[in-house]
């Protein structure tokens, strides 16, 4: 397995819960990912975060651009995965 870090920023409640703002961790870097298998990979490395992002709503970005339930995504060293809160309006 080809594996590469990659950077995960992470913010509102997912930052306090977890204790950081970012982090590396290792993906397969010859294999696509949807956004679901992204957080599958995520919570082998941190538990907490299933219930979490089972019954919370929150955005995925990648490289910084929007992920989409039926993407699929490829990672290399460069690539970055933001979690991100609702955001409120007003």
């Amino acid at each position: 397995m080809p594996s590469v870090q990659v950077v995960i920023l992470y913010f509102g409640r997912l930052r306090e819960l977890i204790g950081t703002s970012s982090e590396k961790i290792d993906f397969d870097s010859s294999i696509s990912y949807t956004q679901q298998t992204i957080l599958d990979h995520i919570v082998q490395y941190h538990p907490i975060l299933k219930s979490f992002l089972n019954t919370n709503s929150f955005r995925l970005a990648v490289n910084q651009q929007y992920l989409l339930e039926t993407d699929l995504v490829r990672f290399s060293e460069q690539s970055e995965i933001a979690l991100l809160p609702p955001f409120g309006g007003g």
